[in-house]
């Protein structure tokens, strides 16, 4: 078993707790993004799959609710790295 500060086998024997460096998963409801990808089309015909899912899954993340799952409540900072820097998202 690693110890969780890198000291490997035989570490501290401290008990991981939740802090930097932790890895937080998140969780799509992928019937809830085809389904607001469909209605993103309906509008925008003429766009492609990848501009519309740009668009569609950032809005389902960053609006948190049905359709989106953490294994913990996200940090401002993941919620960055997920979103990009857009501030509209936030």
């Amino acid at each position: 078993m690693s110890g969780v500060d890198g000291s490997g086998v035989g570490g501290s024997g401290a008990v991981p707790r939740v802090g930097a460096g932790e890895a937080n998963t998140m969780m799509l409801d992928l019937a809830r993004v085809l389904d607001l990808y469909r209605e993103a089309r309906a509008q925008r015909p003429d766009a492609g799959t990848e501009t519309l899912l740009r668009e569609v899954v950032p809005r389902l993340i960053a609006g948190g609710g049905p359709g989106v799952t953490w294994s913990r409540p996200p940090r401002p900072g993941e919620l960055r790295t997920v979103l990009g820097s857009s501030p509209e998202l936030r």
